[in-house]
């Protein structure tokens, strides 16, 4: 899980890059910056613990899917909530990362039933 985390961070940062290049005005600097500099690399690390979590458990077709989900109902949210909300959306991925949390706590503890 860490190094699917650490891959989608490094994208992140990446594609936070080139979206701050085609942005010209201050306010959209700002915004873009709390939008995706927060939201998006939140939501790519998110994902990618998702799915390292489900490859782990044997079922990487179901993390595959429920990463995509995610990712694309953040998407559909940012586009269609009004500017002021925005700011909820990155909380809905919060929600999500207390949920991951949990994940990594499943993962550390020993299974019984498989041989180590």
């Amino acid at each position: 899980m860490i190094y699917m985390i650490t891959a989608a961070l490094g994208f992140a940062a990446v594609e936070n890059v080139f979206t701050l290049f085609n942005v010209l005005e201050l306010h959209q600097v700002v915004e873009t910056t709390i939008i995706r500099g927060i939201g998006a690399t939140l939501l790519h690390a998110l994902a990618a613990g998702i799915l390292a979590f489900y490859w782990m458990r044997k079922r990487p077709l179901f993390g595959l899917v429920n990463a995509a989900l995610l990712h694309a109902s953040f998407n559909y949210l940012i586009l269609r909530v009004e500017d002021d909300a925005k700011i909820y959306v990155t909380l809905i991925l919060v929600v999500v990362a207390l949920f991951l949390f949990r994940d990594f706590e499943i993962i550390k503890k020993p299974n019984p039933g498989r041989a180590t």
